[in-house]
């Protein structure tokens, strides 16, 4: 019973030493600014953030992953914000689809943070102040 567990743990481990970002690309980006009227009474603003992960491709020694990223806010807010970004990773070994898919997060966890970063830049130079997210899926992990 614990070699089994000691293999699965190892299995999922060796999965994330073999792929390795290669190069990000960003495909869509927009961006909306809202005026803002600023009113007698405080009104409680929530910033919500959905992300999520798309497997594009798998090949023998490639895997490319597209990153949807939202920004918005309820009931309004300063902007709108939508991105996708496409990672290209390099696969040292071929994977199978199935393995893929049930660590995608944690394979991805590279776009993920390049994405937080990006957004970060982005929101910075828009707003005056960066607007960081957490490098994390929101959503459940989808294929194409």
């Amino acid at each position: 019973m614990v070699n089994d567990t000691k293999r699965a743990v190892n299995n999922k481990i060796e999965v994330t030493e073999n792929i390795s970002l290669s190069k990000t690309q960003l495909i869509k980006l927009n961006i909306s600014q809202n005026d803002i009227k600023h009113e007698e009474e405080p009104v409680s603003v929530k910033l919500r953030i959905t992300s999520n992960l798309e497997i594009e491709a798998i090949t023998e020694n490639d895997l490319v992953v597209k990153n949807f990223v939202k920004l918005f806010f309820e009931p309004h807010g300063p902007i709108n914000f939508e991105m996708e970004l496409l990672g290209f990773f390099d696969l040292e070994k071929q994977l199978e689809e199935q393995e893929i898919e049930k660590q995608l997060e944690k394979i991805a966890y590279p776009l993920l943070s390049h994405s937080s970063l990006l957004v970060a830049q982005i929101t910075e130079k828009t707003l005056g102040i960066p607007i960081i997210i957490p490098p994390r899926v929101t959503n459940p992990p989808q294929t194409k």
